[in-house]
């Protein structure tokens, strides 16, 4: 699966990358949370490339994310059983709404990216999914009343400017 970017494109996914570096960086955290971040960066770039490959060779989304779901979800169901026993029971009543919403909006996400996957190049499509860091400033300005500074500014209209980058490369 060979791919081939427009030099467009590839500055785009260039400024994405160093425009969500620099979110990072500005939000003045320490250095192992920069090298958790760094971790946790190869471990999406592989489970997306992971994703993409497994996506194309199944020859569609939709199945395959909804037999990742219910194998994913048997898992994680008898994992907590096993954690948690009988306590888990009184937790699921109390939160079953929530936790419906926020799996249909996860898996709902999870599906478009990787339906995304199979119509672009998947290079593009992780670069374009990083920009939900502009969002997530954003929701935190609207809703923590935290600070967005120029820096952050900066960063996230980077991320913006790389995000046009790859759209129109």
């Amino acid at each position: 699966m060979q791919e081939a970017l427009s030099a467009t494109a590839t500055l785009g996914v260039v400024l994405i990358g160093s425009g969500v570096v620099a979110m990072g960086i500005v939000a003045k955290t320490s250095r192992p949370s920069l090298l958790f971040a760094g971790a946790a960066a190869v471990f999406i770039a592989s489970y997306t490339l992971i994703d993409g490959t497994a996506v194309r060779r199944a020859g569609a989304s939709l199945p395959y994310v909804l037999w990742l779901t219910a194998v994913q979800g048997a898992v994680f169901a008898v994992g907590a059983a096993l954690v948690r026993g009988r306590r888990i029971a009184p937790e699921l009543r109390a939160r079953w709404k929530t936790s419906l919403l926020a799996g249909v909006f996860s898996g709902g996400g999870y599906a478009v990216a990787l339906w995304a996957m199979e119509q672009a190049p998947i290079a593009l499509v992780a670069a374009l999914r990083e920009t939900s860091v502009v969002f997530a400033a954003l929701l935190a300005v609207a809703f923590l009343k935290e600070s967005l500074g120029v820096r952050r500014i900066v960063a996230a209209t980077v991320v913006a400017l790389g995000a046009a980058f790859v759209r129109f490369g």
